[in-house]
């Protein structure tokens, strides 16, 4: 069994409070976008799971299996293969795409039935973008992550994502965030009902890029300034970085800022995409 496990953006990211159990509080405008990892699903005749290509140091892949087969009481082993596309500490939200896509494929390789609701559950024990992932539609996320108030609208939105050289340890800069006051999302959310992709634009935020910059020399801010003399609408960091996405008018304009860019940014790694709505 194959299955695509999608990447993230955090049109919208605000960062709220310090929570007693040491996460945050957050509000987040959220979509998935058409950058994925492929996983492979195979029963095994053994009782366990193996990740055929390990690739995670402390994998959530291997850890969403076995709680899955752990709450459900099942005896037979599973083999997975992860093909991956989407870069680590970026802020794409690879490894709990990974992980959510496991839940949804081991409810139906091992014909378990599950409601999503279960599905929730579980995937909020195993990270705070889990929950998001499991739904991949637009959302309103709030709380650490698992409050989900789906947007239903449909976008056509096109994007050009810059990897920078260096990777964001999200432990690590949530530690080093001073929590200052920020606009709330609600004009954000209102453009994205009218769909009107100027006003999207305008509006998406992170509060975490001030943090980013301070401990990376500032190089969120270069990135941005970047997209926008090539013809973004606007650009933002997505989740805890280090990724930047710039919002594009058309695929034609986006295409021609990737191409430009992937020649001028030699050191950095460069994603053409587009927003999904399903």
């Amino acid at each position: 069994m194959k299955r695509k496990a999608y990447a993230k953006v955090n049109l919208g990211l605000r960062v709220l409070r310090k929570r007693k159990d040491n996460y945050h509080d957050l509000e987040m405008v959220m979509s998935s976008i058409s950058l994925y990892d492929e996983l492979t699903f195979k029963k095994n005749k053994l009782n366990i799971v193996r990740i055929i290509n390990d690739i995670y140091p402390d994998n959530i892949v291997l850890k969403a299996a076995n709680a899955f087969k752990e709450k459900y009481s099942i005896k037979q082993g599973v083999d997975i293969n992860i093909k991956k596309r989407i870069p680590s500490q970026a802020g794409l939200g690879g490894g709990s795409s990974d992980a959510a896509c496991t839940l949804i494929a081991l409810n139906k390789l091992y014909k378990q039935n599950r409601s999503i609701y279960e599905l929730l559950a579980l995937g909020n024990t195993l990270g705070s973008d889990v929950s998001f992932c499991l739904t991949n539609q637009m959302s309103f996320v709030s709380g650490k992550g698992e409050k989900i108030d789906l947007i239903d609208k449909k976008l056509k939105v096109y994007l050009v994502l810059v990897e920078p050289d260096f990777k964001c340890s999200t432990k690590t800069i949530f530690e080093n965030h001073i929590i200052e006051k920020s606009d709330d999302l609600t004009n954000l959310v209102e453009a994205i009902k009218k769909n009107d992709l100027k006003e999207i634009a305008s509006n998406i935020s992170n509060d975490l890029e001030t943090t980013v910059n301070r401990l990376y020399d500032n190089k969120i801010t270069e990135i941005k300034e970047l997209l926008i003399k090539n013809k973004a609408l606007n650009a933002s960091m997505t989740g805890s970085g280090s990724v930047v996405f710039g919002i594009f008018e058309d695929k034609k304009t986006a295409k021609k800022a990737y191409l430009k860019l992937k020649k001028e940014m030699i050191n950095y790694k460069l994603y053409l995409c587009k927003l999904r709505n399903n």
